[in-house]
This record gives structure tokens, sequence and C-alpha cells, in this order.
């Protein structure tokens, strides 16, 4: 048994007392204004072996305190920056807080970065520490040699090779350890998505976007906590405001356990990728779904039959990873005109610029803006003070969209994609990589800007004198861009071709691809 936690078989949802309704810090996320002795449920755990394990609010004070005291006994001070490869669970949370209370800047990753991807990413924030588990240890100990920054590793499965145990180092730290008098404005997360470009917020970026979040229910929010939906938009602030998670120790959405998860009865509200949804739903096979009383989702509206089956009390959220939620809908926005993404997030100051710069009168198209101050905003891109600059004009964070308003606020992107300076980023990885094979004399990428992602586009390669291009080469290829980038960096087609057109960056990319392509395309299918 883990310090500081109980078996559990259901999760009481608790009593009437409120958390504080100050603004949400490190010491909030703690306790969410409720640490008492009162063993008030903060987590509901279920683990790889089936058991079901209830961390209290006030089991999350003290490891988290006794982890800080360990890390700053190992020599990470504030500014230093924790990264942390572990799935849902205490442990990952424990070291997000841990880093918070010393000032220091929490950097989650995604479990399903190839060993490659993992590198550049470490390597980019310069981590000092790293806590994972016998699972990452593998990965990690395939490329720690290339990062020179980072001395310190635990690992929570205990001591492996080049990693202290965490809990057994924990065990002799003390629980009386209070959060640094740190600035909201101080840095607290450093964010990587698909692209090795980390995206910096602040302390005061706690406070959250996630509407509709009530005390009482338990929050499952599987995804990526490192991304939309995750630990920034929906878990810290329910934390923050005393609303329980569900965390579960596996790797990504399994639609029957899912399913049976949701069945429990117990959830009252959920994140959940419209993607996932469809899967669970595709899954049903005998019992009806259980639905839930409230639902939100971060990529796209969904489909109406989605909202039948799962629940009538639907969120849908308009997001970015520099500014968390900047727009919704809610239960009473269904008759929203086609294309909108709801209005925006209160308090919240959304605008549509033109190109001088200045806000457009309602129905015209320009450029989709956000406004500062804004807490949510992003500090910056790590290391990359040019890209931050391109990013803002005047008082105005450009989200890379282009859309319209309407009078009454309703925001409708005309164009949805990343910023486009990583957009940029992401082709340009994916071409370098690519050149990197030996089989490659250059290579070229499109398709990507009319697609949800690059997954979705094309490869054009020019393979170099005696390369074999073909199915077989292709899938060498795309295995050789999986091991070294984020799944979804990876284009689901190559195209080998004499010679790259001059018109791939035109508006009839298709038209070029067909033109140029000689010697077959070949697609994840093979």
């Amino acid at each position: 048994m883990r310090p500081g936690s109980a078996p559990a078989r259901h999760v009481q949802p608790g009593d009437s007392r409120r958390p504080s309704s100050r603004a949400l810090n490190v010491a909030a996320v703690c306790s969410g204004g409720l640490v008492d002795g009162s063993g008030r449920t903060a987590l509901f755990h279920l683990r790889r072996d089936g058991r079901a394990e209830r961390i209290t609010f006030d089991a999350l004070r003290a490891n988290s305190a006794r982890l800080a005291h360990v890390l700053s006994a190992r020599g990470i001070r504030r500014g230093d920056r924790l990264g942390i490869l572990l799935p849902q669970g205490p442990e990952a949370l424990l070291a997000v807080l841990a880093a918070l209370r010393l000032g220091a800047i929490a950097v989650p990753f995604a479990r399903s970065l190839p060993p490659e991807g993992l590198a550049v990413r470490l390597r980019h924030a310069g981590c000092a520490g790293l806590v994972t588990d016998a699972a990452g240890m593998p990965a990690l100990a395939a490329i720690r040699h290339r990062l020179p920054a980072l001395r310190l590793v635990f690992c929570a499965d205990g001591a492996a090779a080049g990693a202290l145990s965490l809990w057994q180092e924990m065990e002799r730290a003390s629980t009386d350890f209070p959060a640094l008098a740190t600035d909201a404005g101080a840095p607290a997360l450093l964010l990587y998505g698909a692209t090795p470009r980390g995206v910096l917020h602040a302390h005061r970026a706690l406070s959250g976007h996630v509407p509709g979040l009530r005390e009482g229910q338990l929050l499952w929010a599987p995804g990526d906590w490192a991304g939309r939906g995750g630990l920034l938009d929906a878990v810290l602030p329910a934390l923050g405001r005393g609303v329980p998670v569900l965390t579960l120790a596996t790797e990504g959405i399994e639609p029957e356990r899912a399913l049976r998860i949701l069945a429990r009865g117990d959830i009252g509200a959920a994140v959940l990728p419209a993607a996932a949804l469809r899967r669970m739903r595709d899954a049903v096979t005998s019992r009806p779904i259980q639905r839930l009383p409230a639902l939100a989702t971060f990529d796209g509206p969904l489909d109406a039959d989605l909202r039948d089956a799962f629940g009538a009390s639907v969120v849908e959220a308009h997001a970015l990873p520099e500014c968390g939620v900047i727009a919704a809908t809610g239960p009473d926005d269904d008759m929203q005109p086609p294309g909108s993404v709801g209005r925006a997030v209160p308090g919240r100051r959304i605008a549509v610029l033109g190109p001088d710069g200045m806000p457009l009168p309602a129905g015209q198209s320009g450029a989709i803006a956000l406004r500062r101050p804004d807490p949510g905003i992003f500090l910056g891109y790590w290391q990359d003070p040019a890209a931050t600059a391109a990013a803002f004009r005047g008082p105005w964070l450009l989200t890379g969209e282009s859309g319209t308003l309407d009078t009454e606020g309703r925001l409708s992107p005309l164009t949805q994609h990343a910023a486009p300076e990583d957009a940029e980023a992401a082709h340009a990885a994916v071409e370098r990589c690519l050149r990197q094979h030996p089989a490659v004399a250059t290579a070229a990428l499109i398709g990507a800007a009319e697609a949800a992602s690059l997954g979705e586009a094309t490869a054009i390669v020019i393979p170099s004198p005696g390369a074999r291009p073909g199915p077989d080469l292709a899938a060498e290829l795309r295995d050789f861009l999986r091991a070294r980038l984020a799944g979804d960096q990876c284009p689901r087609r190559v195209a080998f071709a004499a010679a790259l057109p001059g018109d791939l960056a035109g508006p009839t990319p298709a038209q070029a691809l067909g033109r140029a392509v000689g010697t077959g395309a070949y697609g994840a299918e093979g």
C-alpha cells in the first residue's frame, strides 16, 4: 500500500462544505480547501492489478510535501524543470504538486512518445530531474547519455539502475513543507504537444477553463495530461475546487473498459475526446451506455447521436495549448449556427482582428485573438523569444485561426489549425527526419494544411540512388518516423517521385501530387 492511500470500493461525493473561493494556486490544488483531517477524497485510482485506491486531499498535501523535501535535498531548485513520465495517477500528480511547491517547473510527457521524441523534449526542456516508473526506464536508458542536464531520476516502482526509489525516498521525509511564496506569474507548467515546442504556463493558469465543474461530482479525464482537456484544463482546476478525480494506470482509452467504468454509475462528469466516444459507442453490444450528468469534449463538435448516447448536458470546448478554452457551447446551446464553437468563456475577451490589428465589426472575418491580461494566456514558447513575440500583436494573442464573431458573441472559426509557427515547425520536423534516412535524397510534406493533423498528410520522397521505391520502403520510412516523432506527426501516405513539383505550396496540392507520383503512393495499410 502506498503511503497515504486507502482501499476503496466507491467514491463518496462528499458533504456540503465548499472549497475556498480564492484564486487557485498550489495550496488550493493540494487541499481543495478541504485539508482538515476529514479524509475527503481527491483521487480515486484504479491500478493495473485491479486494485482500487482512494487518495485523500490530506494525503496529497502530506506526500507532495515529502516529495518536495526530497527534491530540494537532491538539488532541485526554483526554476528547474522536473520531467514526469508516468501514467495518470497519484505519483504523477504528486510530482506536479511537489514541483509547484518548490517553485520548479513541472514538465509532463506523453507516454506514447517514442524514445527519440522523448529525448528531443527532455533535452529541449533541460530537465534536471525526472520521475518515471519501470515501464519508462528502458526508453530512458536508451537516451540518457544524450541528456547532460538530467542529474536525478526517480522510479515509482522501486530503485533501478540509475534511478532512486520514489517511495523509499519519500518515507524518510517530513510532511511539513509549505508552498513557497511564488508570484502568480511565475512559471509552473511546460507542456509539449505534437511538435517539440514547449508552451510555458504560469501559476495563475491553474484557474482552469473547464465550465460546469461542480463539487461532489467525480470527474474522469482520461486524456493525455500534457494535452488539451488534461492536467491544466481539467484535473488541477477540479481538485482546486474540491472535485474528486478518477484516474487509471492504463495507457490510452480502451472502449470496453471505459464502458465498464461508466456502468459503475459514480462518474458525475467526464472529459472525453469525440473519437473515444465514437469507439465506445461502436463497442456497445448489449446493455445501453450509462448516461453522464455532464460531458465535455475538446476536439470538435459532437454528432447528435453521441450527445444522445452519453448524456444531455454536453460542453463542447474550443481550446488551444497557448490559452486553454477560449469558447464553448453548453447544454442550452443546441441551436448554435452552423460552424459555431460557442461563446467566449466568461472573463475572456475575444475579438476578430483586421490586417491593422484592430477589432472588426460583428460578422466580418479576420484573425481570432484573445486579449491580455488574461491568467490563462501562456508566458511564451520555451527558449524561443522570436516565436513568442510573433504570437502577439499588441495586447492580443493571435490564436492562429481565422473566423467571425456574430452579434451575440458566438465564435465561428473559418480555419481550425495550429499557429502558423507550429505548423511550419511540424512540417520541417517531418521533412528533416525523412532526409536522415539513407534511402531518401529529399522529401516534402503536402496536404497537412487541409487535414486535421499531419497524420492525414502525404510525404513525397525522392529516393536516393540505388534505393528501391515501393511498399516495403514506404513501410520502412513510416516506421522510421514513428520511432522519432509523436504518432500524430507521422504522415499516413508515402509517395515516390523522380522530382518534386514546383507547386506543392499551391492551392491544389492533390493535383500536384498526382503529377509528381510516378512510382506509386502507399498508405498506412501498405
